[in-house]
């Protein structure tokens, strides 16, 4: 009997959650077999302190493969790239203005009032 892309989206849920990977920040989905995860790869809970390697993304990715149903795998993670070689490299976002003023504060101008 066929594995059901139910069942391969619960396997998938549990592998990310074994990982302490934030579900929040990541999307996935499987279609006949084919599983896509989307989004930012990040840690939460009792791990949200420790950053990921390379190597966790290797076997996040090994563990996947491995699930019952699942013929492939894609990541497609704005936080991770693959090098010519096929290596895990995390991209650095560069921090912007908007990033100075912490959120829920307001620019001022310094006029006087």
């Amino acid at each position: 009997m066929a594995t059901s892309d139910q069942e391969i989206n619960r396997g998938v849920r549990g592998v990310l959650s074994r990982h302490w990977v934030d579900l929040t920040a990541t999307n996935f989905a499987s279609r006949q077999g084919v599983v896509r995860l989307i989004g930012e790869l990040r840690r939460v809970g009792q791990r949200s302190e420790e950053s990921l390697e390379s190597t966790n993304i290797v076997a996040l990715d090994a563990e996947l493969r491995k699930l019952r149903g699942v013929r492939r795998v894609h990541l497609d993670l704005s936080n991770w790239r693959r090098d010519e070689e096929g290596q895990w490299i995390a991209v650095v976002r560069e921090k912007s203005s908007e990033d100075a003023v912490p959120p829920g504060e307001a620019v001022d101008g310094g006029g006087a009032g």
